[in-house]
């Protein structure tokens, strides 16, 4: 089995280079800046142990590679860009491959799923950060993260445990899930604060705000049915696997909505994140207006380039309607 990372960034890098240490087959895509740096100087894996360089195949597209039946592909692109990656991987590589999405927001399944039969969901609970072109910064040590997964949309394959034993291997905490989407709604519940880590001062207010957008989320989904892992099982998962490690080069980091603003990509995974939420209350004549807020302020951001964590969270709590839908 061979492991191809789809989207060599922060959360791939740290897939990719913690697999390769443990001495799987692995291959990284990636762009841009990025894409030179790994052809030039490879993978600088950065963490609390200090610092490793790994010298993978790098391909700026999969139509570069040369496939495998049974490859492995963890695509850790952010949400918008899922349907163009699964387009490029559909045109070249054998149907008979395993993509799993390793992403945040419950969508990337789906779209995936129009193109291979065997798609594995991913629960992932790994701090990291990009450093630089072509290093990466993995935030908790000597567990880099949870990696659970499942076959979308349940139950579970051999695929998946050989999967899941592969990553225990490099260190990650992973098991196979035969529910793995409750897991994923739970922690979408939870993202759907990275809009408001990236536009807000943060303080009680922006706490508050954060608030409201889980409570009206949660209790849509619960009025839709849609079965949600609880907090209470998440945080019995995490427990003390991880521990984090704040990197001296990194004085400030956060979500990867965050760092999307951050980096001024022109571009964020809200219409994947509270974008769901929206969605589901519009198909069901339902409303979710603190969501919906959040999605229009950060796109108004991205379009501007408004600088992070500068917006006050009282400003949009105040907004007809916010306070009242939780």
């Amino acid at each position: 089995m061979r492991f191809v990372v789809y989207g060599a960034g922060a959360v791939g890098g740290v897939i990719g280079g913690n697999l390769a240490a443990s001495g799987q087959e692995v291959a990284l895509i990636a762009r841009g800046d990025q894409l030179t740096a790994l052809g030039a100087d490879g993978l600088e894996l950065v963490s609390a142990a200090g610092s490793r360089r790994f010298r993978l195949p790098s391909y700026g597209c999969p139509d570069e590679l040369d496939w495998r039946d049974d490859d492995v592909v963890i695509i850790t692109v952010k949400g918008q860009h899922t349907t163009e990656v699964a387009t490029a991987l559909a045109a070249v590589a054998p149907p008979t491959i395993t993509v799993v999405a390793g992403q945040n927001g419950v969508a990337n399944e789906r779209v995936l799923l129009r193109h291979f039969a065997s798609v594995l969901g991913m629960w992932v609970m790994l701090p990291a950060t990009n450093l630089s072109p072509g290093r990466v910064g993995q935030h908790a040590h000597p567990v880099p993260g949870i990696l659970d997964v499942g076959r979308y949309p349940h139950g579970t394959t051999k695929v998946a445990e050989t999967v899941a034993a592969a990553l225990t291997e490099a260190g990650f905490a992973s098991v196979p899930r035969p529910d793995i989407m409750r897991w994923k709604y739970r922690k979408l519940i939870g993202n759907l604060g990275n809009a408001i880590d990236a536009l807000c001062i943060p303080g009680d207010d922006a706490k508050e705000l954060a608030r409201v957008v889980r409570t009206e989320a949660a209790d849509l989904l619960a009025r839709l049915g849609i079965d949600v892992a609880t907090e209470e099982e998440a945080q019995a998962r995490r427990g003390d696997l991880m521990q984090y490690h704040r990197l001296a080069e990194v004085p400030e980091s956060g979500s990867s909505t965050w760092q999307s603003l951050a980096r001024g990509t022109g571009n964020t995974e809200v219409a994947h994140l509270n974008g769901e939420i929206v969605l589901l209350a519009r198909e069901h004549d339902q409303l979710a207006p603190a969501n919906e807020l959040l999605c229009h302020e950060l796109l108004a951001a991205t379009k501007a380039g408004t600088e992070p964590r500068s917006i006050n969270a009282a400003t949009l709590l105040d907004r007809p309607g916010v306070r009242d839908s939780a």
